[in-house]
């Protein structure tokens, strides 16, 4: 792993952050109360209303750090293996999270911008969506079951955290697409960032699984990769600040949620919890060490 520093980084956590804590602040102190965010789950198996802008942010606050770098390794063995045109497709983008990983990448190692193109689908239209100058990236709000094939350029296919998210009739009709297309490209990466949880994780790698299938049995892929295995740090508890040299989260977004439950206005009227499960649903630590990186890769040639 190369340990690298780039101020940008740093900034672009800041500006992404800091106006998603101003706008959870405001909802919170309007509506007077936190109860709304307690039943807001992003564990394995629930999937929340993303269409709120209220879960974009608690979803943005809590992961965007640590998923950012969690990406970032992903794309740095995907620009080791590619050395042509990197053409990615990202199915359950949301914001674009695995866009400003690539783009970091792309910057640390100098590959020229313009050979790049980005297309993400998502469901929902999220707010205040990452984009970068110079770099070709596109959004599309639809359900992956709408793709009828993938162009035949496209040679990177990554799942963030979604592949899991997917119902079953949504997942086989990708497989469907994924059957009809005709990819041209000599080296092909398929990537999944996985869930920890090992009911949710185990749901991933069978999908996988299937997707790899259809590149090794049905387009004549070969992979020294293995499509049941996944990859973890083998020291779990690194911090993310120890591998990306510069990054942090503003002080003011880890101080809020790991003290959610006692700034909920409801409580400090009070002086007390509405309810005795307040802080254990409420107040969380952001990702900050490599601790639930599972991710899955096929690298793919023929």
């Amino acid at each position: 792993m190369t340990i690298i520093s780039f101020p940008e980084f740093l900034t672009h956590i800041s500006d992404t952050l800091l106006p998603r804590l101003e706008h959870l602040q405001v909802e919170i102190a309007d509506a007077g109360k936190c109860c709304d965010l307690k039943s807001i789950s992003f564990e394995g198996g629930h999937v929340p209303d993303y269409s709120l802008e209220v879960v974009q942010d608690l979803y943005m606050l809590r992961y965007y750090g640590g998923y950012l770098c969690e990406y970032r390794t992903i794309y740095e063995e995907v620009l080791k293996f590619l050395k042509t045109p990197i053409h990615v497709r990202s199915l359950g983008a949301g914001s674009g999270v695995d866009l400003a990983a690539l783009y970091f990448e792309v910057r640390e190692r100098r590959i020229p911008l313009g050979i790049i193109n980005w297309y993400g689908y998502d469901l929902v239209k999220w707010s205040n969506r990452i984009t970068f100058p110079g770099l070709s990236a596109r959004y599309r709000e639809c359900s992956v079951a709408k793709i009828d094939h993938f162009s035949p350029e496209v040679n990177v296919i990554l799942f963030p955290k979604s592949i899991s998210e997917f119902d079953d009739e949504t997942f086989n009709a990708l497989l469907v697409a994924l059957h009809k297309s005709r990819f041209k490209s000599e080296k092909v990466v398929v990537a999944s960032s996985a869930r920890a949880q090992s009911r949710s994780l185990n749901l991933d790698i069978r999908r996988f699984q299937q997707v790899a299938d259809v590149f090794t049995e049905h387009h004549d892929y070969r992979s020294e990769d293995e499509s049941d295995k996944f990859w973890r740090f083998r020291h779990e508890n690194t911090a993310w600040a120890s591998i990306y040299a510069g990054f942090s989260l503003p002080d003011a977004v880890v101080e809020f949620l790991k003290n959610l439950a006692e700034r909920c206005p409801s409580r400090i009227r009070k002086g007390r919890p509405c309810m005795d499960d307040c802080d254990l649903a409420l107040s969380r630590w952001p990702i900050l060490k490599a601790k639930a990186v599972r991710y899955q890769i096929m690298r793919l040639e023929r």
